[in-house]
């Protein structure tokens, strides 16, 4: 707007009015200006509304169809809901039909388990049927050899009964001559017919004089095995002749002449130890060390003789193996009848009884009938054939064998050595069945731990096996075997590597290199060199084990990994952390080349290195390897599969000793739940994991649970009869007696905390350390009820406890020390209680260099 002109003051009228006129139109222009301009303001807004206008039609028609939209995807959303429910129940029908398959797939593993166990069954009776087949030809060949002597003797027979016809005949002729005389002389007188009536007669008598009387009757068997009589001469008494009796024949094992312990080749089961402890030595012992191979049992060998019943003849199609059963029940009925016909007491019987109790042993091993079969057996024997007789010794040896089965060592081996010693000296040094006896014996010796008698026993069965058969025969090998197992029980570990490496070199020419013999031995190998601080040689045979076993059974098989595991657990222990870790990614990498990654093998090996990891203070890794099993083993096995829980159970536990407490104990929840679940509430894994759960809930502070947790599995344990000084039992004491001494409930606490420390003290392996701490909580919990007397008991326990497990200087002692005085000053023995100032003093000040507060304690009490 323009600027309005000033009125001057001194202009006249008509000026002032041509001044405002002009003035007036100024103002009209401005006027009219902002009017068109107001103007244009008023046609801009219209058209902005007419714009907006539009605008809002486009948006209700946008909205309209959005809306339109919206109720379209809403349709389209319930129909996908729809086929997500129908997808969820197609799912939930696929996993029903994949646990189904799965259970499908557990019966047929079993039945496949059965079917082996039937193969191994029936091939373990082919071999009998073998040993039966050669000891039945040996006997075929001695029935053949009394065949010809008593051949032999039916000619001899024949010859004497043709001298008797020729005299006979003579006879006759001599009666002919006699009756034509007679007739010619028929008409001679009476007399001369009486007394040629006379002569007749004595002829007569000596026709039947000629004969034979009481000619002995002997049973033999025909062809078709029916029993006839036969007369013939007596036969000299000898050890062979009578058809009937059992023989005893050289038994041996298929397909060679090894002695035998009855129907099994004595060989020693295919265990495969494993490298433990900070030697390369598998802990088979309660102690860690690796105790001998275990010696097979010596099972009785079945006498011989041939069943008395007829056979029937062979049908078409593949033979029927009866069961045991029926087989027992055929040798009762058997031994009765035979009983029944030829005397309880008859060979027959005396061979059936042994048989029977052969077979009820294979059932029920040491039973009382068996035993009193074999009793009866060997009085029936001894009666019948003597002592030294080969049948009385073979019941001798079994009936050793039950009592020795059945607990009776002594009396086992006085048997023992009968059998040994008859059969030496009725069969000689060499003789399989002597081998037998000296073999059984010597492994009696051997479990018995008479080192040196089996030593020489296992010698002298070597020394026959190497001249009856060779020193590459299985048989002497196993000889070889015992005897480093007893070099290394006599601590002879130098000699018994020597003999091993032998051992190993013979078993590889026989067997080939992935023979499960070859592969004991070798594990055997490298645990006596470790236990002889040869590591180096230890770990290249192992590692050498390792890799035969791969080649032969592949990465999964459990030989293969416990033979992995424990080379990993000797690395671990002798801070080879690397080369575990080394290991075991170079296992996990070739198995899941092989199986997948999710593997049995595979998750197996990446837990154990979760474990390696864990151990070198490699934690994050660890805890995702931990993980990644448990996610693996959740989704493949299930929540509630054993391996499953353990998985969970072990990421608890480091996540446990990284102090993250919550996440531990609900992983510790989940897995008592679970193992409750799937194992019961009184199973031992249950009860495992409510301990570790009790622990976890103490820690954690909620002490009312951990006690209720606590209380429950303590009286569980004590219902299952566990003993007062089990681990479980222990730790349950020792956490309840805190736990009442976090309550001010000092005693509860005392009866807890006693209740272990006499269980510790009565321990013969109890740990010092344990012992120590158990005394030191219980002095405790009795200073502070004014029982100083026992209290000083027990501090003094736990200082000498404290001192043997960590040394006179460490902390725990200067504590239990310091304790002791003020326990011994309360009791006014103040010269002690000073010394024990002093001495607690000294060692804290040479171990922390901080003695103001000991100090201060003295001058205060001097």
């Amino acid at each position: 707007m323009a600027t309005r002109a000033t009125i001057q003051p001194h202009s006249t009228a008509s000026g002032c009015f041509s001044c405002f006129s002009c003035f007036a139109k100024r103002e009209m222009k401005c006027l009219e200006r902002n009017r068109k301009m107001i103007q244009e303001k008023v046609q801009g807004l219209q058209r902005d509304i007419a714009l907006a206008e539009e605008d809002q039609e486009k948006h209700e028609k946008l909205i309209s169809k959005h809306q339109t939209l919206r109720s379209h995807l809403r349709v389209e959303l319930h129909e996908l809901g729809q086929k997500v429910q129908q997808h969820q129940q197609a799912h939930d029908y696929l996993y029903s039909q994949v646990q189904q398959s799965k259970l499908q797939l557990e019966e047929i593993r079993a039945a496949r388990d059965r079917l082996k166990e039937q193969v191994a069954a029936e091939a373990q009776e082919l071999q009998v049927v073998e040993v039966e087949c050669k000891r039945a030809t040996m006997e075929l060949e001695t029935a053949k050899e009394e065949k010809e002597q008593i051949e032999a003797q039916v000619v001899r027979q024949r010859e004497e009964n043709a001298a008797l016809r020729m005299d006979l005949e003579r006879a006759a002729l001599e009666a002919a001559v006699a009756r034509a005389k007679m007739m010619a002389a028929k008409e001679e007188t009476d007399e001369a017919a009486k007394a040629l009536k006379e002569l007749i007669d004595g002829l007569g008598t000596l026709t039947s004089a000629t004969l034979p009387q009481n000619v002995p009757k002997v049973l033999t068997i025909d062809a078709n095995n029916d029993l006839f009589t036969q007369v013939k001469a007596p036969v000299p008494s000898g050890p062979h002749n009578d058809l009937l009796s059992p023989h005893p024949c050289n038994r041996c094992s298929p397909g060679s002449s090894t002695p035998v312990h009855g129907a099994k080749t004595p060989r020693t089961p295919g265990m495969m130890p494993a490298f433990r402890g900070k030697s390369l030595s598998p802990p088979y012992s309660a102690n860690g060390g690796r105790t001998p191979t275990p010696v097979t049992g010596r099972s009785p060998t079945p006498t011989s003789g041939a069943v008395l019943t007829r056979r029937s003849p062979p049908t078409q199609g593949p033979p029927s193996i009866p069961s045991v059963e029926d087989a027992v029940s055929q040798a009762r009925r058997c031994l009765r009848d035979v009983e029944k016909q030829h005397g309880s007491k008859s060979k027959q019987a005396i061979h059936l009884a042994s048989e029977l109790a052969l077979q009820l042993e294979e059932i029920v091993p040491g039973t009382e009938e068996a035993g009193q079969l074999l009793r009866r057996a060997l009085k029936d024997s001894i009666e019948m054939y003597g002592n030294d007789h080969l049948n009385t010794l073979m019941t001798v040896n079994n009936l050793a064998v039950y009592l020795d089965n059945i607990g009776e060592k002594p009396e086992a081996l006085k048997l023992y050595r009968w059998a040994r010693d008859g059969r030496m000296k009725q069969l000689g040094p060499t003789h399989p069945y002597t081998l037998d006896s000296i073999y059984n014996l010597a492994s009696f010796l051997l479990s018995d731990n008479q080192l040196a008698e089996a030593k020489a026993a296992f010698i002298e069965a070597r020394n026959g096996c190497v001249e009856c058969f060779g020193w590459n025969h299985h048989g002497t090998l196993d000889c070889i075997e015992r005897m480093v197992d007893i070099l290394k029980a006599e601590g002879n570990l130098t000699e018994a590597v020597e003999v091993c490496k032998d051992l190993l070199a013979r078993s590889t020419e026989i067997h080939p290199k992935d023979h499960p013999q070859n592969l004991k031995t070798s594990v055997t190998l490298a645990s006596l060199l470790a236990e002889c601080g040869r590591m180096s040689e230890a770990e290249e045979a192992h590692l050498n084990s390792i890799e035969i076993h791969e080649k032969a059974f592949g990465f999964n098989d459990p030989n293969t990994q416990e033979l992995t595991y424990g080379l990993v657990e000797y690395y671990t222990q002798n801070d080879k952390i690397h080369e575990a870790e080394k290991l075991l990614r170079e296992k996990i990498y070739q198995c899941e080349q092989r199986y997948g990654t999710t593997a049995t093998v595979v998750l197996g090996y990446v837990e154990d290195l979760a474990i390696c990891l864990w151990n070198s203070g490699q934690l994050e890794e660890s805890e995702s390897l931990f993980c990644r099993v448990l996610l693996s083993r959740r989704r493949a096995l299930g929540v509630e599969h054993e391996d499953t829980l353990r998985s969970m159970s072990n990421l608890a536990v480091l996540l446990e000793r990284s102090d993250r407490i919550e996440e531990a104990l609900k992983l510790y929840q989940q897995v008592q739940a679970g193992t409750s679940k799937v194992f019961g509430l009184v199973h031992p894994k249950t009860l495992e994991s409510t301990l570790a759960l009790g622990v976890c809930l103490a820690e954690a502070g909620r002490s009312n649970e951990a006690e209720a947790v606590m209380q429950g599995l303590y009286s569980e344990l004590e219902a299952q009869g566990f003993s007062p000084d089990h681990e479980w039992v222990l730790l349950c004491s020792d956490k309840l007696g805190e736990l009442a001494k976090l309550r001010d409930d000092l005693p509860r606490a005392e009866e807890m905390f006693r209740h272990g420390f006499q269980a510790r003290i009565t321990q013969k392996d109890c740990e010092d350390a344990e012992l120590a701490n158990s005394a030191y909580n219980l002095a405790v919990c009795l200073a502070q009820q004014g029982q100083d007397a026992e209290a000083e008991a027990c501090f003094r326990k736990a200082v000498e406890a404290y001192t043997r497990a960590f040394g006179p200087e460490d902390p725990y002692t200067l504590d239990a020390i310091f304790n002791l005085a003020v326990a011994l000053e309360d009791q006014d023995e103040r010269v002690e209680a000073e010394k024990l100032y002093k001495a607690a003093a000294d060692g804290r000040a040479r171990a922390f260099g901080d003695v103001l507060q000991t100090f201060g304690k003295l001058n205060k009490h001097s």
